[in-house]
C-alpha cells in the first residue's frame, strides 16, 4: 500500500495528533487519520503501513468507515485459528468474484450445490408472511464488496 502522508492536516482522536495520510487499495481511496505517537504500523481491516497506528479510515463516499473508539492493553493470548489447514486454497481474486456471485444470487448457489433440493423462493418469507425473496438479493450497483478491483 503506498500512503501519501498530508503532513499539514491534522486532527485530535483519542487525545493523540493524528496526520491524514491517501492511498488507493484494492479500488477504492481511502483517507486514514493515523497517530505517530503510537509506534505501530497497524490499522483497521487490511489498512496499515504508516509510521504509526490508524485510528480512523474512510472509503471515498464514507460506504466503508472505521474509527477507534478507545485503546487499552490486554495480557489475553491470541487464539489460534481451528481447522486453518481444512479450508480450500483459492486466490482473492476468486475468492471476491466467487462472493459477489453469491450475494447477487444466494438462492441459486444454494439450490446448485445442493442438486435442486436446496431452499425453494416461494419458501422465503417474512415473519408476517409477506415474500421475502426481493431483500436477499444485494446487486452490486447497490452495495459492492470493500475490494473493488475483481470485477
Amino acid at each position: 500500500m503506498q500512503w501519501k502522508v498530508v503532513e499539514d492536516s491534522t486532527k485530535t482522536l483519542l487525545g493523540y495528533e493524528c496526520l491524514m495520510a491517501i492511498a488507493d487499495y484494492h479500488g477504492r481511496r481511502w483517507t486514514a487519520w493515523f497517530s505517530p505517537e503510537i509506534p505501530l504500523i497497524a490499522g483497521p481491516w487490511k489498512l496499515a503501513g504508516l509510521p504509526g497506528l490508524i485510528l480512523e479510515a474512510s472509503a471515498d463516499g464514507n460506504q466503508y468507515r472505521f474509527v477507534a473508539t478507545g485503546i487499552q492493553q490486554t495480557e489475553k493470548p491470541i487464539t489460534p485459528i481451528h481447522l486453518a489447514n481444512e479450508y480450500e486454497k483459492t486466490d482473492r481474486i476468486k475468492f471476491l468474484k466467487a462472493r459477489r456471485s453469491f450475494l447477487d444470487n444466494p438462492l441459486g448457489k444454494i439450490n446448485a450445490q445442493f442438486a435442486g433440493s436446496g431452499v425453494s423462493v416461494s419458501k422465503v418469507r417474512n415473519e408476517d408472511g409477506s415474500d421475502a425473496t426481493g431483500s436477499l438479493f444485494v446487486p452490486a450497483s447497490v452495495t459492492d464488496l470493500i475490494e473493488t478491483d475483481y470485477h
